[in-house]
């Protein structure tokens, strides 16, 4: 067995770090297992309390791993730039990580359950990786202990193979995204599969929002991870009940915002109260004999009610498409920008 070390980018948030590390040190993996934390430096006054605390609580010592990494930063090189140079550092040593943000606490067999299935699916190229995250949606109709995804990537506590990573990276362009755009079968399968992620990539190609762009370079996240999955029929692999909850949807959350909850309305991922999912309290984890469900169509089903898009959205956004199509990224996202504008004002 090869026990992926697990990578934790973090800047300031004490309580939610300390919470996840302990969580992880329930696990009966986590004595065979090294844990990599990048601590990045402040690059404001109202971080510093908690840059601190953690500080203070890295250097006191941290027990029950394997070994412990920790990279620190003098100056604010942000979430990104500390996400790779952990990645970097890792896979000097592995062929495999764990990845979690600071603000997940796992299940006591969270571990296992990555470790195991990375072990079981790494000669399988049609899975990219191992979630350990799971929607809060009731899979019991599918009969199986885990489940195949090939429109969402979560980055909510996961493990991945560096040679199935660095193939999907090489395809996670500008110019790959632009052609996917331009691909009318693509984009046709893509919003019959998931609307909601067909929105998230039109909105992030024409730049109405911030979230695959930046720089003029796509962002390496889970969204393009999704998308890359997609296009070149790759798949995540689940399990039906989540083995980590996220902390994040709060004020602080950096990739997160807050979440209201309306006990009238239906339940969404805009107003799901993440942090009171439950979880697997189970201590081990037996790996599933039951082949992986093939049956995507029932699956992205299921995430189209927990992932709903209004209709006119979803209108508009076939409207960007178009005009994507027809007029290029250029002009179109300067016209979707001057319209937004005129909005504001």
């Amino acid at each position: 067995m090869i026990y992926a070390p697990i990578i934790i980018p973090t800047l300031c948030r004490f309580e939610q770090l300390k919470n996840c590390i302990e969580s992880l040190q329930q696990n009966s993996y986590a004595e065979n297992t090294e844990l990599f934390i990048g601590l990045d430096y402040p690059s404001k006054d109202s971080h510093q309390e908690g840059y601190q605390k953690i500080l203070s609580y890295l250097e006191s010592g941290i027990s029950g791993f394997a070994n412990i990494t920790i990279i620190k930063h003098s100056y604010n090189i942000g979430w990104y730039q500390n996400y790779t140079e952990l990645r970097k550092a890792a896979y000097l040593k592995y062929d495999r990580l764990i990845y979690t943000e600071d603000d997940n606490v796992f299940s006591p067999n969270f571990l296992e359950f990555i470790n195991k299935n990375l072990e079981q699916y790494q000669d399988d190229d049609s899975i990219l990786a191992v979630s350990g995250y799971s929607y809060p949606l009731t899979w019991d109709s599918l009969e199986d202990s885990l489940i195949k995804i090939n429109t969402y990537f979560s980055a909510w506590g996961y493990g991945i193979w560096k040679s199935k990573e660095e193939e999907m990276l090489r395809h996670i362009s500008l110019n790959n995204f632009d052609d996917m755009m331009r691909d009318f079968s693509f984009m046709h399968k893509l919003c019959k599969a998931s609307p909601n992620q067909y929105c998230n990539f039109v909105k992030g190609m024409c730049e109405y929002t911030n979230m695959l762009i930046q720089n003029e370079k796509i962002m390496t996240i889970d969204l393009s991870f999704g998308l890359y999955m997609f296009y070149y029929d790759k798949h995540m692999i689940f399990p039906t009940v989540s083995k980590s909850r996220n902390m994040g949807h709060d004020v602080g959350g950096l990739n997160c915002k807050e979440m209201s909850f309306d006990c009238n309305g239906a339940i969404t991922h805009r107003n799901y109260l993440y942090a009171e999912q439950p979880v697997d309290i189970n201590i081990k984890y037996n790996l599933s004999t039951t082949p992986l469900s093939s049956n995507t169509n029932l699956i992205n089903r299921k995430l189209d009610l927990f992932f709903n898009v209004e209709p006119f959205e979803l209108f508009r956004c076939k409207c960007a498409w178009l005009m994507y199509r027809l007029l290029g990224k250029s002009i179109t996202t300067k016209l979707i920008k001057k319209y937004t504008s005129s909005q504001n004002n």
